[in-house]
């Protein structure tokens, strides 16, 4: 009984404010836009377009000097400033332990001068030192021993720059690196 009158007290409270919202007063009505004459809408300085205006101003833009562009020489803007970089292989344990690091990873220990050239030791990342001479490659970025001095090893890499052009870096392993500080 008394969830009954509770509804009854909650539908006539409703009832009032839905009554309360209706008013006897009509909406207002705007005008439409289009109720304004055309003539009175137009500013007094038009002129009227004629044929021959029409001909004048399309001739006047044909005389107009046209601007262009010269793409020789020049990249294109349409094209990724930052180039992809070059695919490695699926598997990284099919390369040969010196081309799985980079060459900044790998540290070298000595440089021995031989009967058969020079020849240095390098050691991975992971701790472990090969002996390497002149035309090994080295690092992923398809690296290559070039030189080896007494103090020094130069290793050349193909990368891209950023115009995904192949430009040839030569990177030294030093010896003994000067430490800063």
């Amino acid at each position: 009984m008394r969830s009954f009158v509770l509804f009854q007290t909650l539908s006539a409270a409703a009832l009032i404010f839905l009554l309360a919202g209706c008013d006897t007063e009509a909406p207002l009505e705007l005008e439409s836009p289009t109720s304004v004459p055309l003539a009175a809408a137009l500013p007094e300085a038009v002129e009227e377009v004629t044929e021959q205006s029409v001909v004048a101003a399309i001739e006047a833009e044909a005389s107009m000097p046209r601007p262009s562009y010269v793409a020789v020489g020049r990249r294109d803007p349409f094209r990724s400033i930052i180039a992809a970089s070059p695919k490695r292989p699926e598997t990284v344990d099919a390369l040969p332990p010196l081309q799985r690091s980079a060459v900044s990873d790998i540290k070298l220990q000595g440089i021995i001068w031989g009967g058969y050239g020079p020849r240095a030791i390098v050691n991975t990342p992971d701790g472990k030192g090969y002996t390497v001479r002149v035309g090994t490659k080295i690092g992923f970025n398809h690296g290559v021993i070039r030189e080896i001095t007494q103090k020094k090893v130069i290793i050349e890499e193909t990368v891209l720059n950023i115009f995904g052009e192949p430009k040839k870096r030569k990177t030294e392993m030093e010896l003994h690196p000067q430490k800063e500080g």
